[in-house]
């Protein structure tokens, strides 16, 4: 998990962060997928982390939920909002 590109807000920082969840029902799906949004959010002075996590067969269940929780403790300072898509939403 990195920061993604777009999600990356000008000026100097310290820049809210929103951890971006793909929706994809833990079976499609990948960081890159909501990249315009993401830019969007960074246009308005936001970080975004947009985080992949183990799919499918690789992902069974707690697997996928263990990478969110990594993910969420990355950014050990400082508070951090979720925020996702649902895989209905495509």
């Amino acid at each position: 998990m990195a920061p993604f590109g777009p999600g990356t807000p000008p000026g100097p920082g310290p820049h809210p962060v929103i951890l971006w969840i793909d929706g994809g029902a833990w079976f499609l799906g990948d960081r890159t997928d909501d990249a315009v949004l993401c830019a969007g959010l960074a246009a308005r002075g936001v970080a975004v982390a947009s985080i992949d996590y183990r799919l499918g067969e690789a992902g069974a269940f707690p697997a996928s939920v263990h990478d969110v929780r990594a993910a969420v403790r990355w950014p050990a300072t400082g508070k951090i909002a979720s925020r996702g898509a649902s895989a209905a939403s495509r």
